[in-house]
């Protein structure tokens, strides 16, 4: 009888620990199996991050190489009829004020198709980086006397497309045109740093400001706004009668 019992003793310990074995190969199994699904999900989550970034710079090139397109045209066509027009009117001899404030509206009208060409065809941007096109800009502002620059710029990384830069040069260089248009600022603060796997920008000025909700919708405001979106950054504007303009903007390299 005590054979016996010893006999099922054994057979239950026996099956205990085959039982144990086989649950810890389940569960050895069922972690590596775990684990791949993790390593294929972050490989497909990094496939599709890859992927989206190709899709934004395409569509960059693609909106950059239409706006070189526009510039070149501008250039080529316009401009020349804008100066075959002017020779036209020196010719005539008139001490006309009119004739005058003519040929001075089309000098100016010849001299703004001329820098937005440029612009356009991002002759800025050919051999100057990010940060150094901007302290031109900023230089050429300054000159003017009525407003002071205050730039705080550094060279964007090197994984940071050209195309992206260019862009995002064309975000500031609209905010520019933004402050002095409209708000009568005296002073524009630009500072644009990168750390964290990001580009940091951040853009204020001193001018009279403006209500959000009547302006947002407003062709300069929606054009920032999609430029910024096809950077993919996040981004917060603030404004307020009164209280001048800031824009901060995160931008993932």
């Amino acid at each position: 009888m005590e054979n016996s019992n010893q006999y099922l003793l054994f057979i239950v310990i026996v099956s205990a620990v085959a039982v144990a074995f086989l649950l810890f190969i389940a569960v050895d199994i069922f972690m590596l199996y775990r684990m791949k699904q993790i390593k294929n999900r972050n490989k497909i989550i990094e496939m599709e991050t890859r992927f989206v970034k190709e899709i934004h710079e395409a569509k960059t090139e693609a909106t950059q190489q239409v706006m070189r397109d526009i510039g070149q045209e501008l250039h080529d066509n316009i401009g020349q009829n804008l100066t075959v027009s002017m020779m036209q009117l020196n010719r005539i001899t008139s001490s006309d004020p009119l004739l005058n404030q003519t040929a001075e509206l089309l000098k100016s009208t010849m001299k703004e198709v001329r820098q937005l060409s440029h612009q356009l065809a991002g002759d800025l941007m050919e051999n100057l980086d990010f940060s150094h096109a901007l302290e031109r800009i900023a230089s050429n502002i300054q000159k003017t006397g009525t407003i002071q620059m205050k730039i705080q710029v550094e060279p964007l990384p090197d994984s940071f497309s050209k195309s992206l830069e260019l862009l995002l040069l064309r975000v500031v260089q609209e905010i520019i045109q933004n402050t002095l248009k409209h708000a009568s600022a005296t002073e524009i603060e630009i500072v644009c740093n990168s750390g964290n796997k990001q580009i940091n920008l951040e853009y204020r000025d001193n001018g009279k400001g403006f209500d959000l909700k009547s302006k947002s919708d407003g062709l300069g405001m929606a054009s920032i706004q999609k430029r910024l979106e096809i950077l993919r950054a996040d981004y917060r504007i603030f404004s307020e009668p009164g209280k001048g303009f800031q824009l901060t903007a995160n931008i993932p390299l």
